[in-house]
């Protein structure tokens, strides 16, 4: 466990199991309350990818600023947690999470339930070192201005005709 005057993610995979810092990243990500706390279980290369939004972020500074928790506009409202996780299934160094996103306010709109699944890659240090989310964002007319991500994927020249 984490010692409270000083927090930073116990992320050792000698003495921690990938279940177990999936448990404690969804924790600190639920109560919403230290953000210091939550990216310390990122690796300091690490990447987010938000598919649905054709969003990537590199590095904990463009992690940060995706997150970007201190955002005044944002607020949970009457919410007490910012996710609910339904599922976890661990695969060796992966982690698969499935829940939905808690109501929230942004700028005076309300938004959510989301339905989330969240792809997590850990490195040998035990530290998130790839994340992918698919969420299901609604009003749909308010994401639709993201950019297509799409256009970043290469097709191997010996799969077309």
């Amino acid at each position: 466990m984490t010692d409270k005057s000083s927090k930073t993610a116990d992320t050792k995979q000698t003495n921690v199991k990938v279940e177990d810092v999936v448990k404690q990243y969804m924790t600190a990500y639920a109560l919403h309350e230290d953000f210091e706390y939550f990216l310390s279980f990122y690796a300091e290369n690490a990447t987010v990818e938000d598919v649905v939004r054709g969003k990537k972020a590199r590095g904990k500074t463009q992690i940060r600023q995706l997150f970007n928790w201190d955002d005044p506009k944002l607020s949970l409202g009457s919410s007490v947690s910012a996710v609910v996780v339904e599922d976890i299934h661990v695969f060796e160094n992966t982690a698969v999470v499935s829940g939905y996103f808690m109501p929230f306010n942004y700028d005076g709109l309300k938004f959510g339930p989301w339905r989330m699944s969240m792809h997590l890659t850990f490195n040998q240090d035990g530290k998130i070192h790839k994340q992918v989310d698919w969420i299901n964002y609604t009003p749909k007319v308010l994401f639709s201005s993201d950019a297509d991500s799409n256009l970043d994927i290469k097709i191997p020249n010996y799969l077309i005709k």
